[in-house]
């Protein structure tokens, strides 16, 4: 709001607090977003923190059937492949780069979430006004994964905290709610296959609340 309110920004970079970012980087969204004038949001090569030559994203894909997001490029060596800019369905928000022009059209980010899909609907509404989303390659972000949600991995697989679970698939079905409509009966099997799955791992807590969220008695 306040860089938005200074008449002499043109842009507004958003960056996670557990990132490093490389020499350039913002010269090269700049230059990105000048050079492709109709890119509303343009996204960073965001490498691992304590392996900085793997990718964690290279931009990401929106899966509309399930109302989840994957990310380009993960987990492969960041080689030449990947030195080159390209526009994508939408980004991580470890390093979100906006025009002036993108949030005096739609707005500021969607506060219903509180982490995961803010940035993914973000970009999904950039591109129902008309604006692209880029990924500019010469950006490098070094990222330290999960850093900032503070949360301690699950034990027996998952790889996520609890709350970092419930949160992911909350607000995966309040993006399909509020924009995919046609596709909930799929984005529903979907998380009765991901209620399973927990069972499977006995998570029999994130298991409930899934059960919970599909039934309304979860918000």
């Amino acid at each position: 709001r306040y860089a938005i309110s200074r008449r002499e920004y043109d842009y507004v970079w958003l960056l996670n607090n557990d990132t490093v970012v490389e020499k350039g980087a913002l010269g090269a969204l700049v230059e990105y977003s000048q050079r492709n004038k109709d890119a509303g949001i343009v996204g960073s090569k965001l490498l691992y923190y304590h392996r900085p030559d793997i990718i964690q994203s290279a931009g990401g894909r929106l899966n509309k059937w399930f109302a989840s997001t994957s990310s380009i490029g993960q987990g492969q060596h960041d080689s030449f492949k990947w030195d080159k800019d390209a526009e994508v369905e939408t980004i991580m928000g470890a390093s979100f780069f906006i025009s002036r022009e993108c949030i005096e059209r739609i707005g500021l980010l969607p506060e219903e979430y509180f982490l995961y899909m803010e940035e993914t609907d973000y970009c999904y509404r950039a591109r129902l006004h008309g604006f692209k989303i880029g990924f500019a390659h010469k950006s490098k972000v070094y990222h330290k994964e999960g850093s900032s949600t503070g949360c301690v991995p699950l034990k027996g697989g998952g790889g996520r905290s609890y709350e970092a679970d419930i949160l992911s698939i909350r607000n995966r079905l309040r993006f399909a709610r509020k924009y995919l409509r046609p596709y909930l009966p799929t984005v529903y099997l979907g998380l009765l296959i991901s209620t399973l799955i927990r069972i499977k791992r006995r998570q029999w807590r994130n298991a409930l609340y899934i059960i919970r969220l599909l039934l309304g008695i979860e918000r």
